[in-house]
């Protein structure tokens, strides 16, 4: 009772025990799927209301990511043709701003990963989070994100001012997102130049023919060393815009283009061009200077079927959006893209300069489609995060921090930069400030490309100065560099014949040795198949004897098992139940079916089990007339006396199925492993003739002799072996070694260095010979 109760209350302790590891269990499982389902909720709300936000933010910033990639579109030329549609008093204040301005900008340092041109990806410069904000200084910001920001700013003014961050965080995600689609453009569309007033005479309002030689003032000396690719960028940009931004880029350009050229600001989307004094071949000089201006011809008689500037615009839309850029690369079966075709190289002509007019002879740096994009990209990358740059903008610093000089100072562009778009917003055309926009953007956008190309040409310079630097470095040392090398070659030419004299004396005994054991493992193998043969025969034999002699064995035990049932009390029981059996078969009649087999397998089973308990009572009576009463201690004496007898009679083997002569035959290959063993210092043995240890390490210790000291008596001519001079010294670089390795130093330390060879040997070296 004891013992049932410990045992009670340890089982209670266990259960209390998994109890409360099961609660804890649960708690912390419990826990987990609440904080999960939570963070889920908590994450899908904040998706929600980003989703929410960039969708309200894109439909403000349509104007201002118009403008921008209207300024990038045009970024091969110095200056945007749109320069020609702003009036006189804003172009020549721009035309004072535009060379120092773009200089400012082009001379800080790059940031970000506007030298890398790597897409889409992550690049391998730029890895943690924090490399993605551009942190300036507060004083005296970056002059592009300040310009950027106020342009911005100009375009958004209907934004509220607390919604303007939100604004210019999501357009910045646009900007780079829309660079990044427009890089992977499959294929590129033609650039083609089509100049205005040559197949016609230009439209007399319009001055884009003459607007790049009347602004030459304006061009500096780095805008002739970059070039851009030689495809239509326009046509790229329009192509991989959204619809409702290239909608909007199309009825900007057709739109100002008509109120320009045809003196009317009062112009709408939906008015007549034909009312306004747009006949024919002034539809087709304007339609030669919008193609002019997106470098892809177009049909001059659009404005005859397509009146308004809302359906000209629609119609230049759809025409943009079927075109299909050349050398688009074919999608495989396994899902894989062709590499991008490149745009053509531009043709020259036999002097090595450009046929094109207006391009330059010497190119500096050439900015690829990847450059081209990431320059687009930094765009995003100087507006996001500058927080105190958007407060000066919106006219939100504290005036405190002002006066202690902790605010951001606008500079002279940046107030130049506001009064003009005051004046463009006092300014006939109410396009003015777009126009002005897009210029300003372009003008940065070329700034920034100025300031890659100073950027390479400092890593070039760098790199040039460092390949100078390092090989005046190296012409110093090539003198005891040669020596050295000369000394160098030759103790490696001789290591490498000693080495190789070596290698073929080891090729060699490897051959002989292995021609050896190819003869010895075919007498093995004809041995081995002649044993398995014989060996396979014994063991058959015996095999059969064994299955004669169970058989003989069984026959005795059955028969034996039979007469023990079927002794005259069997025979009798046997009887009884025949008789029952068959007095149930007379009646078979009078019973049913199921009654009369039910009683005919009961008469049976009883039958089965009395025959069974009368051999078993039979069988034990005999077997324990043939046992003799032994004691416990007298078996295990009998047992101990067997083991010891073990192999005395007869040899011991694994069992019964295994020959005689195979178990002898085991037993002195053991003998005779165990023995080879002992004489090989506990080596494993090996098939062929038994060799002598003696002669094994006496033949070893000739090789090493020989391979130290080498014998100089006369040896016979057919066994010379005549060393290569070069291998004689690789013997003796490798003696020396071995000798400087094993000789300890003996010697006190003031005798190694003996003063007066030291100022003999110094004397022969430096000493200066008379001419």
């Amino acid at each position: 009772i004891e013992v049932n109760r410990i045992l009670y209350e340890k089982m209670e302790n266990l259960r209390i025990k998994r109890q409360e590891m099961l609660r804890v269990k649960l708690e912390d499982a419990a826990t987990v799927i609440t904080q999960r389902n939570w963070r889920r909720h908590v994450d899908q709300e904040h998706a929600i209301e980003e989703r929410r936000e960039k969708g309200e933010a894109d439909k403000r910033t349509t104007t201002m990511l118009v403008a921008l990639f209207q300024g990038a579109s045009a970024i091969r030329h110095y200056i945007h043709p749109w320069w020609r549609h702003l009036p006189p008093e804003i172009s020549s204040v721009l035309k004072e701003l535009k060379n120092p301005l773009q200089r400012q900008i082009a001379t800080l340092p790059v940031q970000g990963k506007i030298a890398s041109e790597e897409l889409g990806k992550r690049g391998l410069t730029c890895q943690s989070e924090e490399m993605l904000y551009y942190q300036q200084d507060s004083k005296e910001p970056d002059l592009a994100s300040h310009l950027l920001l106020c342009i911005s700013r100009h375009l958004l003014s209907h934004v509220p001012a607390e919604l303007f961050p939100e604004t210019i965080k999501w357009a910045c995600y646009s900007i780079g997102h829309q660079a990044v689609k427009l890089y992977q453009t499959n294929g590129y569309f033609p650039k083609e130049v089509i100049p205005v007033g040559k197949e016609m005479p230009p439209h007399p309002n319009d001055k884009l023919h003459t607007i790049f030689k009347d602004q030459e003032v304006c061009k500096q000396r780095a805008d002739g060393l970059m070039t851009v690719p030689d495809e239509s960028m326009p046509m790229m940009v329009l192509a991989g815009m959204p619809s409702h931004h290239r909608h909007v880029y199309l009825t900007a350009e057709v739109l100002v283009t008509m109120r320009q050229a045809l003196a009317s600001p009062a112009i709408s989307t939906d008015d007549h061009l034909k009312f306004q004094g747009l006949d024919a071949s002034a539809g087709a000089q304007l339609m030669e200077v919008l193609g002019s201006e997106i470098d892809h011809r177009l049909p001059l008689d659009w404005p005859n079927s397509y009146g308004t500037v809302a359906a000209l615009a629609q119609q230049l839309g759809t025409h943009i959006s079927d075109a299909k850029p050349e050398g688009a690369a074919e999608v495989q079966k396994s899902g894989k893209a062709k590499a991008k075709a490149k745009p053509p190289a531009k043709p020259k002509g036999k002097d090595g300069k450009d046929k094109e007019k207006g391009e330059p002879s010497v190119v500096l740096s050439t900015f690829n489609r990847a450059a081209i994009m990431r320059i687009i990209q930094q765009v995003g990358y100087l507006m996001r995060g500058q927080d105190k740059i958007m407060d000066s903008v919106l006219g939100l610093q504290d005036e405190d921090s002002l006066k202690r000089g902790e605010g951001v100072r606008q500079g002279r562009f940046v107030l130049m930069c506001d009064k003009l778009f005051d004046m463009a917003d006092r300014a006939a055309h109410d396009h003015c400030s777009f126009v002005l926009a897009v210029v300003l953007f372009h003008i940065i956008l070329r700034a920034l490309m100025m300031r890659l190309l100073y950027h390479r040409a400092a890593i070039a310079l760098q790199k040039r100065y460092r390949y100078l630097k390092m090989k005046a470095k190296s012409r110093n040392s090539v003198a005891p560099a040669i020596c050295i090398q000369r000394f160098w070659r030759g103790l490696r030419a001789g290591l490498k014949t000693a080495r190789q004299e070596m290698a073929v004396e080891k090729i060699q005994h490897s051959w002989r040795a292995y021609r050896w054991n190819n003869r010895s493992s075919q007498m093995i193998k004809a041995t081995l198949n002649m044993q398995r043969v014989w060996q396979g025969a014994v063991a058959r034999m015996w095999v059969r004897t064994l299955k004669a002699s169970a058989t003989e064995i069984q026959r005795f035990a059955r028969g034996m098992l039979v007469r023990v049932v079927l002794d005259r009390f069997g025979r009798d029981r046997l009887r009884q139940h025949q008789k029952e059996l068959t007095a149930v078969m007379r009646m078979k009649t009078q019973l049913t079916e199921s009654e009369y087999w039910a009683k005919c397998m009961s008469i049976a089973g009883r039958a089965r089990i009395a025959l069974a308990k009368h051999r078993e009572r039979n069988v034990t009576v005999r077997r324990d007339g043939a046992s003799t009463l032994k004691s416990k201690h007298a078996r295990l004496l009998d047992k101990q006396k067997k083991i010891k007898l073990k192999g005395s009679l007869q040899a011991a083997r694994f069992s019964i199925f295994e020959p005689f002569p195979s178990a002898l035959r085991r037993i002195q290959r053991e003998q005779a492993r165990a023995e080879e063993e002992e004489m090989n210092g506990g080596k494993p043995p090996r098939y062929g003739a038994p060799r002598s240890g003696v002669l094994q390490d006496l033949k070893k210790c000739h090789k090493r002799l020989h391979r130290t000291m080498p014998s100089e008596e006369y040896m016979d001519p057919r066994v010379i072996v005549r060393n290569h001079p070069a291998a004689k010294r690789g013997q003796a670089a490798m003696l020396a070694r071995r000798v400087t390795k094993k000789v300890e130093a003996t010697a006190l330390k003031q005798n190694i260095l003996q003063d007066n060879e030291l100022e003999l040997w110094m004397k022969k070296q430096f000493e200066v010979k008379k001419r």
